[in-house]
């Protein structure tokens, strides 16, 4: 019986094994990547004006689409990735969003980002944004409810978010909101990080917006890009997640001691007035706060990240996230309100910066 058991074991063993190193590629190929063109206002009229919810005023300019008495146009156009939520709605909302997006972007498969509720989406931004929480009902600052005197110390700081939280607050709960982005390139998912250049890329780096009411009709539709991608050449993908891993390390390390200011800050020197800042402390019963970025160890992804030259590349993607720290004490790990990416190409390790890949490649 034991034999049994140590022989399943390793064989469950050698198939995940297997099953790991069939998922990274040994070979992949570099792309020349075309930028589609901005999408005038007229086509944005005329591809959306029949799925725009009935009764609002609509607003149209080159990519965008919105009800100005709903939502803002530009709203919602950070994502957060893996969030994806099932149902009967998001899928009839997909098969809308996904329609449009190929009338706009002919041959670019739009690749889903994050579908998740809108007021689900309002609060988490201002969470990892803004430091602000709502459980039960109560706001949160750092951890700490938000009493009538911490309004008062949140106000003087500049710290308030009086108006997102409201916002938030007063959301629709039957809104969804989804992100896309241009679809894998030779099988990898493409960074979504895009450099810019003369041709059209709008937002964040190409992140197309659908928010949509309850009776799934949009009610704002902000298209972020698309591009076509030509192979040029195959390229080896000589570089292990570990390597890249320890390559990264080094660049995060020396990055924080040449740019500390772009690693951190102090919460005194972000709110300014030391009174102010004081005022704030006392409030949250602490004696100090700041901030630190940290390298996500296990957030390495291979990706193909677009250089300068239009021309994506394998590479290992790491995220850099903020904790918040007080007292000595991490009071709030991965607060992503000032995430950053380090990239370290998978052809030969030569080390990325934050937001890019140095070196030519060529």
């Amino acid at each position: 019986m034991m034999k049994r058991l140590i022989l399943c074991t390793l064989c469950l063993v050698m198939a995940v094994s297997a099953c790991l190193a069939e998922g990274t590629p040994t070979a992949s190929n570099r792309y020349k990547a075309s930028m589609f063109n901005e999408i005038p206002e007229k086509t944005m009229k005329e591809l959306f004006t029949e799925y725009m919810a009935p009764g609002y005023k609509v607003d149209y300019d080159s990519g965008r689409a919105w009800c100005p008495d709903l939502i803002m146009s530009g709203e919602g156009t950070y994502p957060f990735y893996q969030e994806i939520e099932d149902n009967d709605r998001i899928r009839a909302c997909r098969e809308t969003a996904e329609k449009l997006y190929r009338a706009v972007y002919p041959g670019c498969e739009p690749e889903l980002l994050s579908a998740m509720s809108y007021r689900d989406y309002c609060l988490r931004e201002l969470a990892e944004t803004s430091n602000m929480e709502l459980k039960d009902g109560q706001w949160y600052y750092l951890g700490s409810p938000v009493t009538h005197g911490m309004e008062g110390a949140l106000k003087a700081a500049g710290l308030l978010q009086a108006y997102q939280r409201d916002k938030a607050e007063q959301t629709d709960p039957s809104w969804i909101i989804l992100h896309y982005h241009p679809a894998p390139v030779g099988g990898l998912p493409v960074s979504i990080y895009i450099w810019p250049g003369e041709r059209y890329c709008n937002n964040y780096g190409c992140v197309t917006t659908f928010v949509f009411d309850g009776n799934n009709r949009i009610i704002s539709a902000d298209m972020g890009g698309g591009f076509t991608a030509e192979p040029v050449r195959e390229t080896e993908i000589t570089v292990s997640k570990d390597e890249a891993l320890r390559i990264a390390r080094d660049q995060f390390a020396k990055e924080k001691v040449e740019k500390p200011t772009a690693h951190g800050y102090d919460w005194g020197a972000y709110v300014g007035e030391p009174s102010v800042y004081d005022a704030l402390l006392k409030e949250l019963g602490r004696s100090s706060i700041h901030a630190e970025t940290v390298l996500e160890e296990d957030s390495g992804r291979l990706v193909m990240f677009m250089t300068s030259k239009w021309e994506l590349i394998p590479a290992w993607e790491f995220h850099g996230t903020m904790n918040v720290i007080a007292d000595g004490q991490v009071i709030q790990d991965h607060f992503q309100g000032n995430m950053g990416y380090t990239f370290i190409s998978a052809e030969d390790g030569t080390p990325g910066l934050e937001y890019g890949i140095t070196g030519d490649y060529d």
